[in-house]
């Protein structure tokens, strides 16, 4: 096929199927470029791109299909798309060093359409990311054939139709989340057979049925987001086990005891105060997506908001345009355990008020222009796992605190404005895993108690001004920065 070289490019509507032929026709047994591309030539052109399958060439026929099934010319980025570039350089791709797609991430992008079965041919595609956009139509199982995917997160679209059971192909999948979309029909009993599964969510779809019992065949599950379809039956006993769960208000299987309580009314119209409150506040008008926000539908509705038993619980804006200052009634959402506010455009300083989010086990705050002094009230939030407040304009000293969130695993303050010493409550921190504290203006000897954090993994405190000696031992932690600090090793 190395003389096939004249490739026909047909005229695209958002309503064709796309594809690329590589003419050729073979005379007496030699093989000959056509310049017309005839039935014939088409005929014999599908049966030698077999050639090129898992390929960089059927990477990028399937990235096209994308484009022109999803209304690319729409898009908010589509840099590089349809041009000669590497594929590496379009907008949301990502390549191995073979020039193979292995990450797709399209979130947030006005993709508006159906997604294309073309996508199947991705076979090294380690991340699918297209939430929150506008597709629509069926999820095609050929997304099953995608062997080497890790990820595959459809969040917050318009899909409709079932879930495909040929996803249980993917032995390597541990994220998969298709929540806040249409779906319908039951939940694949397949699914429990993705040995590998972390995280499923499939909350506020259309979906009826029983919840399979095999789904308790998922050792390694730590998140289960079921609630708000239309499940019916009981919910196996296995599945009570999962550490962070959604789960409809359904008995247990072999039980007559109830695992959700009544709605409290009264608390979740606090809630709804409190959501009008942050969409005043932050120029709600604006956001790039305020679906149903301010409309008498159930919060669950609102975008970015999932609710559970009429309690909020997940409120995810990131990355839509939030501007102004975070007001002290957010403070009101008792029952938030996730708030995903990061990379947007808040100022202003971190209500105290955050101290009252009691369930709280993510609070993600990166990526704005916020001032003033990290609240000491954080400290309170017993529940908190991850906490990341980097690239704002945070000041004042790091509060001692943080020291008191025994449940943290991952604490995220770089690129502020943070000054003072490093306090050595940090250490009290057993179950932290990652320390990020580069790029502020800290100063001090580096707190011998850090030595206590026997579960760290990752630390990292460059361009400070930090003084003093290093603890040897920090030098074991698997991935850290320590000789761009320029400090001798303690004695």
């Amino acid at each position: 096929l190395t003389r096939a070289t004249n490739i026909k490019t047909p005229t695209f509507s958002s309503a064709t199927t796309v594809y690329y032929y590589v003419c050729v026709d073979v005379a007496d047994g030699e093989e000959q470029v056509d310049d017309n591309c005839g039935e014939a030539a088409v005929v014999k052109v599908r049966a030698t791109v077999v050639a090129f399958v898992g390929s960089a060439y059927t990477d990028s026929l399937a990235l096209v299909a994308l484009f022109f099934a999803t209304d690319g010319n729409n898009w908010y980025k589509r840099d590089g798309w349809l041009s000669d570039a590497p594929l590496s350089v379009w907008e949301g791709v990502s390549t191995d060093r073979n020039g193979r797609v292995d990450d797709l991430y399209l979130a947030h992008n006005n993709l508006n359409g159906e997604i294309p079965p073309e996508l199947g041919q991705l076979d090294r595609l380690v991340r699918l990311e297209f939430g929150s956009n506008k597709l629509s139509g069926t999820i095609p199982p050929e997304l099953g054939q995608l062997a080497s995917l890790d990820r595959l997160i459809l969040s917050r679209n318009e899909l409709t139709g079932p879930i495909p059971p040929e996803l249980d192909q993917l032995e390597r999948l541990r994220v998969l989340w298709f929540d806040n979309n249409q779906l319908s029909g039951e939940i694949p009993p397949e699914l429990g057979q993705l040995a590998s599964l972390e995280e499923l969510g499939v909350q506020n779809n259309k979906l009826t049925g029983p919840i399979p019992p095999e789904l308790g065949q998922l050792k390694r599950l730590v998140y289960l987001f079921i609630a708000n379809n239309q499940l019916s039956g009981c919910i196996p006993a296995a599945l009570l086990d999962v550490p962070n769960k959604y789960l409809p208000s359904l008995p247990e299987c072999e039980s007559t005891d109830g695992t959700a309580g009544t709605p409290p009314g009264e608390s979740a119209a606090l809630d709804r105060l409190a959501l009008v409150e942050l969409y005043k506040a932050t120029d709600g008008d604006n956001w790039i997506d305020n679906t149903n926000w301010l409309s008498d539908e159930p919060l669950a509705q609102w975008y970015g908001v999932d609710t559970e038993n009429g309690r909020v619980w997940s409120l995810g804006l990131d990355a839509n345009r939030l501007s102004g200052a975070l007001p002290a009634k957010i403070g009101q959402l008792y029952k938030l355990r996730r708030l995903y506010l990061h990379s947007n455009r808040l100022t202003g300083a971190i209500p105290s008020e955050i101290g009252n989010l009691i369930e709280l086990k993510d609070l993600w705050l990166f990526g704005n222009q916020l001032t003033g002094a990290i609240p000491p009230e954080i400290g309170t939030l017993a529940e908190l796992q991850r906490l990341d407040l980097s690239r704002n304009k945070l000041s004042g000293s790091i509060p001692p605190h943080l020291g008191q969130l025994n449940s943290l695993k991952e604490l995220y303050l770089s690129e502020n404005r943070l000054t003072g010493t490093i306090p050595p409550e940090i250490g009290q921190l057993s179950k932290l895993q990652r320390l990020y504290l580069s790029r502020n203006r800290l100063t001090g000897a580096l707190p011998s108690e850090i030595s206590q954090l026997s579960k760290l993994q990752h630390l990292f405190l460059n361009e400070n001004n930090l003084t003093g000696c290093i603890p040897s031992v920090l030098y074991d932690v698997p991935e850290h920065d320590l000789k761009s600090l320029r400090l001798p090793v303690c004695k």
